[in-house]
Formats: C-alpha cells, structure tokens, sequence
C-alpha cells in the first residue's frame, strides 16, 4: 500500500479516519492550503483530492439520513463525483454543514492514516 499522496489528501484522509467528514470540511482544507483560488478553482480541487483518494480506494463517499445514519454510495469514483459536482452545482453556493456527501477512511484508508500521522510526528533530522 505505498501511495504517494499529496498534502490536501492527507489531511482529507487523517480527518476522514478519525470521524465522518463533510463535503464542506474538505473544502475548508484546500481552501486553508490555497486560499488564494478562486471558487471554481477550489471546487475543483476539492473534487480532484476527492476522486484521487476515492480512486485508490482509501475513502467511502455517502450521506447522512435523518433515523438511518450515514448511508454508503455503492458508486464508482466517477458515478460519486459526478453526483457531488451536479448536486453542488444544483445547491447554488458554497456547501454547508451536511449538504450533499459525507466520506469515511476504508481499512486501507485508515491504516495509511495511521503512518501519515507517525511519520509526520517523527523529529526532522
């Protein structure tokens, strides 16, 4: 499982592990990254990180249900974000706190967090 895995999907993916985590929250991160991008350019870099970790199986998209919990898509990455990019089209603004999709670390996902985590926890030499 070595995936070389930039910074905004490691911080997706380390959030992602610990709890479930919003469309909303993901953008938050590559706005905080890159906040000089305009709102095009950071939704499609949040759909990018999205599709990569979601391509190499470490994140599961879904949504929240009100009496059901979350409910994960069984969607390919490209059924998942294409779903996301017309439901966040069709909101009209910036998402909010859960509006269209929720995403969670797989196994794979969550193991990889773990040694994201320690190595950057570990002293520069």
């Amino acid at each position: 499982m070595a995936y070389p895995l930039e910074d905004l999907e490691k911080e997706t993916l380390i959030a992602s592990a610990d709890d479930e985590t919003g469309l909303w929250m993901v953008l938050g991160l590559v706005d905080s990254v890159l906040p000089s991008l305009s709102a095009s350019e950071k939704r499609r870099r949040t759909l990018q990180t999205l599709r990569s970790l979601l391509d190499k199986k470490l994140l599961r998209a879904g949504e929240y249900l009100p009496g059901r919990g979350y409910v994960w898509w069984d969607l390919e990455p490209d059924k998942v974000i294409e779903k996301i990019d017309s439901d966040w089209r069709a909101l009209g603004r910036v998402p909010n706190i859960g509006d269209i999709a929720w995403f969670k670390a797989t196994s794979s996902g969550k193991q990889l967090a773990g040694l994201v985590r320690r190595r950057s926890d570990k002293p520069s030499p």
